[in-house]
């Protein structure tokens, strides 16, 4: 048996991922799962697993811990590890897989004696390397930096989710070379969560569409995705869609955006997911150094939906280019996206839509076989 907790995700956080691992354990040979998750998040995963995977899941409802790095934190993650340990032992478990990880629970984990193996996922939380540092000695003992300073377990796994992540850590943490290790995100499946009956093609006016995903904010580079909607040049064959909320940006930025006027509330998931296919290129234009830490959830949208990108060049998307080929365009300065829009040919945009088909083949092959690599060793 197989013990999966998932310690701060309710409702749909993370429900795509969530429900890749618990299928591919259940395809890797795993006939008996031990879950530990909220109840609002047990509902929403079994709305997406099958029947066979759902049959082989043992629940058992847990209250959800703080994801600070505080003494608090680490409280709850202890009290909660506990549990863990005492569950592993009377149900016979043979690894555990923590679906998302906090400082606390890192440390906890570094320091209670079990025989089983320990897989943790890192997600969002890493980003907090980008963090003010306490001067606080005692508030700075709780920090990830210094948890990962400490970690010597030979029984812990902390596993990220892109090679250029685990680089970036091993930068820091030279003495982690054998407890961290990639294991790279899964292209879940969003075919069935989009109405293609629903969509209205007729604003396309056999013009490209070019999508801003999630909130209009400028750090995902708001401006720069104005700037290109205000350009004359490009309006007579180009549409600049918003795909989420406007809370930032001046009116008078937005005046060629649609739709029109931009919404002020967040949108629905499906009306966000239907809005997505609606698009040719997406928009991506985040800081560079946004992914040194984190995976990007929309990339992996738009290689399961087969739409090619449109983004700002950081180490995450040149390492895809160079690996799959070009999925799109990767830009330094806005001006070089007016070219590319101009002069890009019906044959490139094929190639870019094969490569993203590779990508999407490539990475959930690469994922199972860490998934069964893990119940295996």
């Amino acid at each position: 048996m197989v013990l999966v907790c998932e310690p701060v995700c309710d409702a749909d956080q993370h429900i795509s991922f969530n429900t890749a691992i618990l299928t591919a354990l259940s395809e890797s040979g795993c006939d008996r799962i031990l879950l530990m998750c909220s109840k609002g998040h047990w509902e929403c995963l079994r709305r997406e697993l099958s029947i066979s995977v759902v049959n082989k899941i043992e629940l058992h409802e847990i209250s959800l811990i703080s994801r600070d790095d505080s003494f608090s934190g680490f409280f709850e993650a202890f009290s909660l590890l506990k549990l863990v340990c005492l569950l592993a032992k009377n149900s016979q478990v043979s690894s555990m897989i923590f679906l998302t990880t906090t400082a606390g629970m890192l440390e906890c984990t570094n320091r209670i004696k079990n025989p089983q193996k320990i897989y943790a996922f890192m997600h969002m939380a890493l980003s907090r390397f980008n963090m003010y540092r306490p001067r606080n000695p005692i508030s700075r003992w709780f920090t990830l930096t210094n948890v990962f300073k400490r970690l010597r377990s030979e029984r812990l796994n902390v596993l990220v989710l892109e090679e250029h992540i685990r680089a970036n850590l091993l930068s820091k943490f030279s003495h982690l070379e054998n407890i961290v290790k990639c294991v790279e995100h899964p292209v879940p499946d969003k075919h069935g969560k989009v109405r293609f009956d629903e969509i209205n093609t007729s604003e396309h006016y056999n013009k490209t569409v070019l999508g801003f995903p999630g909130n209009f904010t400028f750090d995902k580079g708001a401006l720069d995705f104005a700037s290109l909607a205000n350009n004359s040049s490009l309006t007579v064959n180009h549409i600049f869609k918003v795909i989420g909320r406007n809370k930032e940006v001046s009116e008078e930025y937005c005046s060629n955006l649609y739709p029109k006027p931009l919404p002020k509330a967040f949108i629905t998931s499906e009306e966000y997911n239907t809005q997505l296919v609606q698009s040719d290129y997406l928009f991506l234009g985040h800081k560079s150094e946004v992914y040194n830490w984190t995976a990007s959830g929309v990339y992996v949208d738009a290689i399961e939906l087969n739409i090619p990108i449109i983004a700002k060049r950081n180490q995450l998307y040149e390492n895809e280019f160079e690996k799959y080929g070009a999925m799109g365009f990767l830009y330094d300065h806005v001006d070089e996206i007016c070219v590319f829009l101009t002069s890009v040919r019906k044959c490139d945009y094929d190639s870019f839509k094969e490569n993203m088909r590779k990508a999407k083949r490539s990475r959930n092959t690469s994922f199972s076989k860490s998934i069964f690599d893990m119940l295996n060793e």
